[in-house]
């Protein structure tokens, strides 16, 4: 089973807090105490112990009975009869039901894999955000820091009749804002954390610090690569062509049902002494029988045929879906990943560059000419939107690129 394993996040900590954890040691984590990843291995563990109930004989069958009123026979009365039963299904029956429940177990492992898959991109999409997130707290600080000594100078200039009333007061609302931007900023963080200990099962309040390793999430694969993976591992699609694989042993043991199973039987009777003395005096008869049940109501059986048959053209037409949604789904995410991926370059190579400068310039324009604080505030509220952009450009990607993985099976690089 090849199951996506990376590495993330921020930096280390302070001694007096929790020790930084990789994404891999939460997956660790996860794939150790998750109740999904539990129930689902239990699942798989329960369809196991059918196998041999599907592919035993029936019980037999073992019977008494008491003559209230003994039978008086030439050789003695009859006062006790014992028997026992034992059906014999026809041929190939208990075969095919083993073959039925192999395709359960089967099933039962992919869905088992699926979930496992399902807990490490839930880790990985809300590590994401988390970077995200912690990334956005560290630029509204930086950018409120720079904003309180902008709000002092303006303050002052403005008591030097140097600056406007309007540059306070921009001054003075983008700080209020700021202000606002980490609290919501903060609480999403915790929303987050919670949300990442309720898959690695732990107590939602619990701290969380995350290292600084940053997620590999480049895609250099072509696409019609990713859709050819995912034709091969995607458990999903591998779980449907097994339910196709079920349906072909449904059928035939549909057809096998109209054949007779046969139950043998075996019969003692216990005999006592005969009144007149003669050779035979309580000779205890044993009778050896046989019988098959006659399936002779042949609408029953015909419909019995068609219902698996029709079960079987619908697993096949259920996989081509899955298929045809899967390329699509592969289509749409790897266009995100790329757009996020133009966006990361755009950013980080171009407008944030021309935003510093920018800063700095309208900065030491302030400062020197004594110029109206306008443009300084707009140039520090753009460079502030410009890198929370190119941070959201990288966790989309990470995201996308986790999707990715949950709609190939696999890792994809």
């Amino acid at each position: 089973m090849r199951i996506i394993i990376s590495i993330l996040l921020l930096a280390g900590s302070a001694s007096a807090e929790p020790p930084a954890e990789s994404l891999q040691a939460l997956i660790q984590h996860a794939y150790k105490n998750s109740p999904e990843i539990k129930a689902a291995r239990a699942r798989w563990q329960a369809a196991i112990e059918r196998y041999p109930q599907a592919t035993s004989l029936p019980d037999p069958m073992l019977a008494y009975g008491y003559f209230a009123s003994s039978v008086e026979t030439r050789v003695g009365p009859q006062r006790h009869r014992i028997g026992l039963k034992q059906t014999l299904p026809w041929p190939g029956k208990r075969k095919l039901k083993g073959d039925i429940v192999r395709s359960d177990i089967e099933i039962a492992r992919l869905r088992y894999e699926a979930a496992v898959r399902d807990v490490i991109v839930a880790l990985k999409v809300a590590v994401s955000e988390l970077q995200y997130l912690n990334a956005a707290v560290r630029l509204t600080q930086q950018q409120q820091r720079l904003l309180a000594e902008t709000e002092k100078l303006a303050t002052n200039e403005y008591a030097e009749n140097k600056a406007t009333l309007q540059d306070l007061l921009r001054a003075q609302s983008q700080s209020a804002q700021l202000t606002y931007d980490l609290i919501n900023l903060s609480e999403q963080t915790e929303a987050q954390v919670t949300r990442i200990n309720a898959l690695l099962d732990r107590d939602p309040e619990a701290a969380l610090e995350l290292n600084g390793a940053a997620i590999d999430s480049r895609v250099t694969s072509p696409i019609e690569t990713l859709y050819e993976q995912a034709l091969q591992n995607r458990q999903e699609i591998l779980l449907a062509r097994q339910l196709e694989q079920r349906s072909d042993r449904a059928v035939k043991l549909a057809e096998k049902q109209s054949r007779p199973d046969v139950t043998l039987d075996l019969l003692y009777i216990e005999t006592g002494s005969a009144l007149n003395t003669q050779q035979d005096d309580g000779k205890d008869p044993v009778i050896i029988g046989m019988a098959i049940n006659v399936p002779i109501w042949g609408s029953r059986n015909r419909a019995r045929v068609h219902e698996a048959m029709h079960g079987r053209r619908a697993a096949a037409f259920s996989t081509r879906a899955l298929e045809n949604r899967t390329r699509a789904g592969i289509k749409v995410t790897w266009l995100k990943l790329e757009n996020a991926r133009r966006l990361i370059v755009l950013y980080r190579d171009r407008l944030i560059p021309h935003a510093r400068k920018s800063t700095e310039l309208a900065e030491t324009l302030t400062r020197d000419t004594g110029s109206t604080l306008k443009q300084y505030l707009e140039t520090q509220s753009i460079w502030l939107n410009f890198n929370l952009a190119y941070q959201r450009a990288l966790a989309d990607r990470a995201i996308h690129h986790a999707k990715l993985e949950q709609l190939t099976g696999g890792t994809v690089k």
